[in-house]
């Protein structure tokens, strides 16, 4: 992700484009706010339904589904595979963002509202507003803070990991990496 050695150096924050100490903690005072913010000044009508959908919505509720997360169930049909009634959120059916911080798992990593709303976001159709800017190497992130947050999350979670099943975590692991249009 972050290139070459000394890219990969000077860390996420360079990169993401938080060095200026005073910038990073006004955005870290502001939290789901920056999030908020970076969501509805850089995405379009359907990330900000999946916002709208992460930030305030129920789990599976057709009230707070993003348009295109229907059309998608209708057409059967997702940017990742086939997509079954049921399946978008699966086993998350009524759960606000705050049921997914009260969960054991984000207790046991300390994760906040903010860490919650960077994975749930990611998870989204709006992972493009996530990955594109890292690929391209755009500074500053139009997403940084959520990227941060996002960064901090995942670190959590791999320690979660680690208490809940240290053997597991310890082991070996194949990763396989999807491909678009190649043989």
């Amino acid at each position: 992700l972050l290139g070459d050695p000394a890219q990969a150096a000077e860390g996420l924050k360079e990169m993401l484009g938080l060095q200026n100490l005073t910038v990073f903690a006004n955005l870290l005072k502001q939290s789901v706010d920056a999030i908020e913010t970076e969501f509805l000044d850089s995405g379009n009508q359907h990330d900000q339904e999946n916002l709208r959908y992460c930030l305030y919505g129920k789990g599976q509720d057709p009230e707070w589904l993003p348009s295109k997360v229907k059309q998608d169930i209708k057409n059967g049909h997702y940017h990742g595979g086939p997509l079954d009634e049921g399946d978008y959120d699966m086993d998350h059916a009524g759960m606000s963002l705050e049921d997914f911080v009260k969960h054991d798992w984000s207790k046991l990593g300390k994760l906040g509202k903010e860490h919650v709303l960077a994975l749930r976001l990611y998870t989204t159709s709006s992972f493009y507003l996530f990955n594109e800017p890292l690929r391209d190497r755009r500074k500053p992130h139009p997403l940084r803070m959520t990227v941060y947050y996002l960064d901090e999350a995942l670190r959590k979670l791999r320690a979660v990991r680690a208490t809940t099943d240290a053997r597991g975590f310890a082991g070996k692991t194949v990763l396989w990496r999807g491909m678009k249009d190649t043989v």
